[in-house]
């Protein structure tokens, strides 16, 4: 933009010391990482030190909270590249899916702590976590950064992507607690009333229950059945 003749656009420091082929030929020369010792298993191995040292930016300077949040975030892209993702009725609806892991905490809300690009199964989620299945294993990667960045009561919150009794109980596991709305099909160990019995009940009506582990599930009648 810096190169063209719009008035509010052009730049004539940048463009009189140097052409846009110039700069687009640098740029194409560029690189984050040693070509010829990328990862096989990692597609986004090219911009992997980039990610990086975001992270570790990102967590350098992050604010002291305990209140902390678990969501993806979606970079617009129209190109062509094996990860990038398609998402119907969403506000962008063609590029890249980064899981983010942020502050909840009113006063600094936003603030990205950690990310990560999906790329499908090798999305970079230690082993031992992917047994949880592929939203609760974000969360517990999240919960394993935090730990490591200083020891606080932290209190995650994330959507019904995330939420499953397992997660829960192994957040526990590590004095962390967790809050997230939950699908039905997801409660199997925790049993409160129906979907279909409760939405005959009047407005307002709830229902709740806990696992051995101290997890509560609360069910209630709103506009639709909330969980």
């Amino acid at each position: 933009m810096f190169w063209e003749n719009s008035k509010d656009t052009h730049n004539e420091v940048v463009s009189s010391a140097m052409s846009r082929d110039r700069f687009e030929f640098i740029m194409s020369n560029l690189h984050c990482c040693d070509n010829s010792k990328l990862s096989q298993q990692d597609r986004f191995a090219k911009v992997r030190p980039l990610f990086e040292a975001i992270n570790r930016n990102f967590q350098l300077f992050c604010p002291v909270r305990a209140a902390q949040s678990v969501d993806e975030s979606m970079v617009p892209y129209f190109g062509r590249h094996g990860c990038k993702q398609f998402n119907k009725g969403k506000p962008i609806r063609y590029g890249f899916k980064i899981w983010m892991g942020a502050i909840s905490s009113s006063d600094c809300a936003g603030y990205c702590v950690w990310l990560e690009p999906y790329q499908g199964s090798n999305t970079q989620i230690p082993t031992m976590y992917k047994l949880f299945g592929l939203g609760p294993s974000v969360v517990l990667h999240y919960s394993t950064v935090l730990r490591q960045m200083l020891s606080l009561p932290y209190h995650i919150f994330f959507d019904n992507f995330f939420t499953t009794v397992p997660l829960l109980e192994e957040l526990l596991r590590h004095n962390i607690r967790g809050t997230g709305t939950v699908r039905e099909n997801r409660m199997s160990k925790c049993t409160v009333q129906s979907k279909t019995d409760m939405k005959k009940t009047t407005r307002g009506t709830y229902d709740y229950g806990s696992t051995e582990n101290k997890v509560l599930i609360v069910k209630w009648n709103d506009n639709n059945i909330k969980r």
